[in-house]
């Protein structure tokens, strides 16, 4: 159809530009009568919700350089540059694996997190990756400013698509009906402090609200796995640290917690440089992406966390194949640092 055309015209243009693209498959809840979880399937967006997606973006990105242009007072979503000391850290973890991230006194570019991403695609480090760059990206907010939005890749970006749920677009849709009309004399705009108020109220209900959501969705899912201690499962590595690794099960498709002392007798190092957790001496090894059977062990009551424990094989352990693939990932990286290449939810 033709939206769906138009659709792919504004998509090819969002990554022309360097717009991140940090979406993911998320497991979606299903709820019985009783409000209990019944089933926790993974969603995948189709091309129905890209479409709207892309229409919303272009009719806020519209409107938002509209209201610059007459120097209305009003609302823009803003999201702004990654702070230069989480770039650093950001630059130091994903320096073991293979990517590079140019730093430099002007920060980073959309383009470069995008080439990183796309360097990650398919790769078993895929979901890690993504993770620490979320992690050093700033939280999107509302300001009287225009000041741009850096994960979408505009100089002007504003939330005027949903007025009937969130305050902010209200405000834009008062402002731009006052400017569509010429009304907006400085008798008629509201108050300075009264734009300013309203961004920051909006900002903290938002984080608010979020937090709430997170919170439910934990509480949802550790009742449903609670169900389900002793049940056996297969999952994959996406995190890793001196805590010990944190996966995401096949079914369901949860994320769970390996405490490093439930990964057998032993000590267990973690080693920064090659991004393993390594059982001493010759202990068992443990790498992003990596495949674990595992037992649903116990459920956190507070933190509503899932942990679980090994089962299955005897796991395979560190060796000279181990060292020569890490020798040939800083290899790698010494080469492309050489020639000086490059490496939100809430839009």
């Amino acid at each position: 159809s033709e939206a769906a055309a138009l659709a792919r015209v504004l998509l090819r243009a969002r990554r022309r530009r360097g717009a991140l693209d940090l979406e993911a498959p998320e497991p979606r809840l299903e709820l019985g009568a009783d409000g209990r979880v019944t089933a926790i399937a993974l969603y995948d967006r189709g091309l129905a919700e890209r479409m709207i997606e892309e229409f919303m973006i272009a009719a806020n990105r519209a409107v938002a350089e509209f209201l610059v242009d007459r120097r209305a007072r009003a609302l823009y979503r803003v999201h702004e540059e990654p702070d230069p000391r989480r770039l650093e850290r950001l630059a130091e973890i994903l320096d073991p694996l293979g990517y590079d991230l140019p730093v430099s006194a002007r920060g980073v570019r959309p383009a470069d997190f995008a080439r990183l991403l796309e360097q990650a695609r398919g790769r078993p480090e895929q979901p890690f990756v993504q993770r620490q760059l979320l992690r050093s990206l700033a939280l999107a907010r509302y300001d009287p400013e225009c000041l741009g939005h850096f994960g979408l890749a505009l100089g002007r970006y504003t939330h005027f698509t949903s007025p009937i749920r969130r305050y902010p677009d209200l405000v834009v849709h008062r402002a731009l009906r006052a400017a569509r009309r010429e009304r907006a004399r400085a008798g008629d705009a509201p108050a300075r402090d009264v734009i300013e108020l309203a961004a920051a109220e909006s900002s903290r209900l938002e984080r608010e609200a979020e937090a709430a959501e997170r919170e439910a969705r934990s509480w949802l899912i550790a009742q449903f796995m609670g169900e389900r201690i002793g049940d056996p499962a297969v999952g994959t590595v996406i995190d890793i640290g001196p805590f010990g690794l944190g996966l995401v099960l096949d079914e369901p498709p949860v994320e769970a917690t390996l405490p490093v002392e439930r990964l057998g007798p032993g000590r267990y190092r973690f080693d920064t440089r090659r991004m393993v957790l390594r059982g001493e001496p010759r202990g068992p090894l443990f790498r992003l992406g990596q495949r674990l059977d595992v037992i649903v062990d116990r459920i956190d009551p507070l933190g509503h966390r899932i942990e679980v424990a090994l089962a299955g094989e005897p796991l395979p352990r560190a060796g000279r194949e181990e060292g020569r693939r890490s020798a040939k990932r800083r290899r790698t990286s010494r080469r492309r640092r050489g020639r000086g290449d490059g490496g939100w939810r809430g839009r």
